[in-house]
């Protein structure tokens, strides 16, 4: 029979249980740490309000697709938005705020101007910078930026491939006044250094809505067999419809922008029988048909071409920063040693240059 009193015992019962209380409440408190801790963080900058907003929703439809299933699956992953209304210093300023303050290694970009305006600080401060854009120096003698997108020299073999199937000389060009635009035209002309075309360059500024009187100086007065159309968005499908309502009814070949953009709605009737090139995607691949599926149920649309690219960007990112303590030079590294990403839909390369290419076709709006 014990000898110890009874206030002692249950002093000594107390002490106990509350070392064992506080040890439980440390083992909690570590391990919500380390779970707070394992959260990763994307950043993304896209101009989600202003004239630019139309190509921020489609890309943020992307990846809010891919989170929701990546959530689904298990992962511990967050984007965080910032607008950055398609302007270079509004989109510098949100990117100190994800870095400095949010303090993302990833950050999401759209818009050539955007991404270019990047570019340096991405570098400077070595932080991984997507930026899906077309403009062929986006990935010049850089380390940490990527781009899943086709470049403007993938656009233009397609557009020279028609140019030679056709058997096409006389040539109107209409290219936007921006990097992308620009870039494009550059091309133009060592192809008419190069070839025997008669090509016709005219920039128009894509905050304009009313193109009539350049398309009238520039089809009026030659025998123009063919119109290029270069741009994206609202002012590339006004573009090809003033162009139709002028009368001209020979062909009309549009640029990317216009499908990954809403341009071929804004064109109406008379995006109709536009050639442009599109994204080949693999639609027979059941995973597709799926995301496809529980896109249109979750926004009542199809999901477009450049949803699906920042849907699969977000895949590549979420394969490749694995854990929230990799450094940016590990997942830098962890990109360019895969090689090839298998996404869905599609099989894309890694090049060394940071360049993700999906392949292109050339098809026609509303012709099968």
């Amino acid at each position: 029979m014990s000898n110890i009193p009874k206030g002692m015992k249950n002093k000594k019962l107390f002490s106990t249980l509350a070392i064992f209380f506080i040890a439980f409440s440390l083992i909690l408190g570590i391990t919500s740490c380390k779970k707070k801790e394992e959260v990763i963080k994307i950043g993304a900058i896209l101009p989600l309000t202003g004239q630019l907003s139309f190509a921020g929703e489609i890309a943020k439809g992307g990846l809010d697709m891919a989170i929701e299933n990546l959530i689904k699956e298990g992962k511990n992953i967050k984007i965080v938005y910032q607008d950055g209304q398609g302007d270079s210093k509004r989109s510098i300023d949100a990117f100190r705020f994800l870095t400095q303050v949010e303090k993302t290694k990833v950050i999401i970009t759209y818009i050539s101007q955007v991404g270019l305006s990047l570019k340096k600080f991405a570098e400077d401060y070595k932080i991984i910078l997507f930026s899906n854009v077309t403009h062929p120096d986006m990935t010049k003698n850089t380390h940490y930026v990527f781009r899943m997108s086709p470049v403007v020299e993938n656009e233009f073999e397609i557009l020279e491939e028609f140019l030679r199937s056709k058997k096409i000389s006389n040539i109107s060009v209409f290219y936007q006044t921006d990097e992308y635009g620009i870039s494009f035209s550059e091309l133009i002309k060592k192809l008419a250094e190069h070839r025997n075309y008669s090509i016709n360059l005219v920039p128009y500024d894509p905050k304009e809505s009313n193109f009539k009187s350049i398309i009238i100086e520039a089809l009026s007065k030659k025998n123009i067999e063919l119109v290029v159309c270069v741009g994206f968005g609202q002012s590339l499908g006004i573009l090809v419809k003033q162009i139709r309502e002028y009368g001209f009814n020979n062909n009309i070949y549009a640029s990317l922008g216009f499908i990954l953009t809403d341009a071929n709605k804004v064109a109406g009737d008379a995006a109709v029988g536009v050639y442009h090139p599109d994204l080949n995607i693999n639609e027979e691949d059941r995973e597709y048909q799926k995301l496809q599926t529980d896109f249109k149920n979750k926004f009542g649309k199809e999901m477009s071409s450049t949803s699906w690219i920042f849907y699969n960007t977000l895949l590549l990112i979420s394969e490749t920063f694995t854990r929230e303590s990799m450094s940016t030079e590990e997942i830098a590294s962890s990109i360019r040693n895969k090689k090839v990403f298998h996404g869905i839909g599609g099989i894309f390369k890694i090049q060394e240059s940071g360049d993700i290419v999906p392949s292109l076709k050339l098809t026609q709006w509303g012709k099968k």
